[in-house]
């Protein structure tokens, strides 16, 4: 069964390590996310960036990523919209308030 994913803006987390602390991975966004209110916008997704095969367990990589909400009001003085991308490894021991939105 094939079927298209809606595209638009994501928030999203780069894990480094293994499956195991997706679990981990998954709370530290859904924090950031509540904390700043957002809209979620559809299913989360991961994305698998490398293969368990080729590489190491420490070395896997995967994206989470949770479908936004946008609203108007969010544009900014730039007419750019509001686009939250963060990436951490999953053993950092940073709170997630430390973790900074950049404008894309």
């Amino acid at each position: 069964m094939f079927r298209t994913l809606a595209g638009g803006k994501c928030l999203t987390l780069i894990c480094k390590g293994p499956y195991a602390g997706l679990h981990d991975a998954w709370s530290r966004i859904g924090i950031y996310a509540e904390e700043r209110e957002f809209s979620f916008n559809g299913p989360h997704r991961e994305l698998y960036l490398n293969d368990p095969c080729m590489v190491a367990e420490p070395e896997l990589l995967t994206e989470l990523q949770i479908p936004l909400l946008i609203p108007p009001c969010t544009l900014l003085e730039s007419g750019n919209l509001l686009f939250c991308f963060f990436a951490c490894f999953c053993r950092s021991k940073a709170p997630v308030s430390s973790f900074r939105p950049e404008v894309l």
